[in-house]
This record gives C-alpha cells, structure tokens and sequence, in this order.
C-alpha cells in the first residue's frame, strides 16, 4: 500500500487568508460524540462515509459499497466502531483508508476501491458545514520534493528511471534519425519516452548515472528514477525534473501494526521532515481568530449541540 502525505490548513472562503491549524483533537472528539444518526448522515457520491479512531494519531475511514449495510445501521443502534466491525466481516460491505493525522499534515493510504484524500477532504468540510461554520475550508495540498542530480548520484542503488524528451531535445533528434523519419513523419509526435529497467532486484546504477550526465536539459519534460539507500529496504520516487509526491510504501503487515508502521515511516521519511519545515515557514500562513472552529477540540462543545443535531433527518443531511 503506497502512503502519500499531504499538508492542510484552513482557507477563508471569501479573503485570501490561510491559516494553519491542528485538526486532531476536533477530529478525535467527533469519533467521541455518541450521536449515531448525525455521523451516519455524512456521504460521498451516494455512498455513505465514517471515520473511526483507531489508536494514537491512527484512524480507519469507511466507505460502504452496498445498500444492505445501510439498512443494518439505520436499524441498530451502533457506534461507529460497531459500524466498523461489521464492515469487517465483509469486506464487499465497506472499504477502508488508513489515515495518520498530524499537526498540520497527514499521511493517507488506500487500496484501489477505498476512498481517496479528497473524499477525505470533503468529509471534513461537510462536517464544518453541519456546524454552521461557512467563513473557512479543510484544504489539502500534496507534499511534493525535486531531487537534485547530486542527491541521485549520492544513492548507493539506482533502478527504473523514466526519461521523457521532446522534440527540442537532442537525443531525440538522433533517435529519429536513427530510424530515418522524414519531418513529416513526426509532425504528431510530442514527445518519446524512455524506460531504463533493471533486472529483478538488481541496481543499475551506473547506467543511470550516465543517462543524468548525457541528457542534455533542453527538452527533458521527465525524469523519474527508483531509489533506496542503505537504511531503506523500499524503493523511493526520485523526481529529478519534476515534483513528486513524498510517499513510502508499506508491504505485507498485519492488520494491527499498520498503525505503528505508519509513524515510524513518517518519523523517518528525511524528505518529508525537510517539505513539512518549508512548509510551515511559507509566508502566506498568517494568524486569524479560529476560536469558533478550535473550540470542538473539547468535547462539550460537540455534546452541547447534540440536541440540535438530533433534529430531523432531512435536516441534517450534508450530501
């Protein structure tokens, strides 16, 4: 399962205004709430969500695929963790991310049918919207890093790398000439794209380093290449023209060590402690009186609108 990390933070929906912020306590003190009917209202393209704490910074959030558990949780009076058991002993019921929520970051990973980080997005906003808080938005952006030529070379193993070129590029030129196409020929062309593979666990690293140094810049609109060093076992994404998302991969683990695995590859993803620094410091952050939205970091503040909540069905409606 491939985890991506993401920076977040709160946008004025009217001014130019940002503001960083720490969603934790607010999010742990909803999966506290005990009101069934307003946290099963939240959906996504018809298909009902829900989030639930797991342990630490660690949540599992939900997406039913099937009607039929619907009518089992609006007929039974269950918890979200109940929601989350019951998914579990079927797993074509409900699908699940893994999210780990830090100050100001998270890092989200999902298989092919679970939601995605803007799924995760618009749950949140739908939850400030069911509270009457419209002047700000969760907003999510994805981490990204550059490589540099030196970093690249620095690494002790090299393996796939992607090279895309255009036809201002050199190697090009004496690609087509080599297979003699006539101007006319590659008139549609935009660009050729080279894939450097490596034997099954094998570096080619010296290859690698001499397409780096051949590759004239001009023209070069790609280069991607698989990296480790010797205190990693997965290969990493290096873009070196280009931004790409800092991610990890986590293998085969079981079910309840996911949690713990997820934060120690955040505390040891170098690239993610460097991006999470600039991007804290970046400029346009500035401070703003958040006290309404901050304030659902205690509990009470959730309990004391229980009543509220417990109006109507269709009013509390946020698809």
């Amino acid at each position: 399962m491939r985890i991506n990390y993401f920076g977040y933070f709160l946008k004025h929906r009217n001014r130019d205004e940002r503001v960083l912020f720490d969603l934790r306590d607010i999010l742990k003190s909803f999966c506290k709430l005990n009101n069934n009917q307003y946290k099963s209202n939240f959906k996504y393209s018809d298909e009902h969500i829900f989030i639930s704490h797991q342990v630490g910074d660690v949540y599992l959030f939900l997406m039913t695929r099937s009607h039929e558990i619907i009518k089992k949780i609006n007929t039974n009076d269950l918890s979200v963790d109940d929601i989350q058991d019951l998914l579990n002993q079927n797993e074509k019921l409900g699908f699940a991310s893994y999210i780990l929520l830090k100050e100001n970051y998270f890092s989200f990973g999902s298989t092919l049918l679970a939601p995605k980080f803007q799924v995760f997005a618009d749950y949140i906003n739908k939850i400030l919207h069911s509270l009457n808080i419209s002047d700000y938005e969760f907003a999510v952006e994805p981490l990204l890093h550059q490589a540099t030529r030196s970093e690249i070379v620095k690494m002790p193993f090299l393996g796939r790398a992607t090279i895309e070129i255009d036809k201002e590029n050199s190697l090009t030129r004496d690609i087509i000439n080599v297979v003699r196409c006539k101007s006319e020929d590659v008139e549609d062309i935009e660009s050729i794209e080279i894939i450097i593979k490596p034997k099954r666990s094998k570096s080619i690293k010296p290859a690698v380093e001499k397409f780096i140094d051949s590759i004239e810049d001009k023209g070069l609109q790609k280069m991607i290449i698989k990296a480790k060093n010797e205190t990693h076992s997965q290969l990493t994404e290096l873009y070196l023209i280009g931004q790409g998302a800092i991610s990890d991969i986590i293998g085969s683990v079981k079910e309840e060590s996911i949690s713990g695995v997820l934060e120690t590859k955040a505390d040891e993803n170098q690239y993610l402690i460097n991006k999470l620094s600039e991007f804290r410091k970046n400029e346009r952050f500035e401070e703003a009186d958040i006290s309404h939205i901050v304030r659902f970091a205690n509990l009470d503040s959730w309990t004391d609108l229980v009543p509220e909540l417990r109006q109507d069905r269709e009013e509390l409606c946020v698809s």
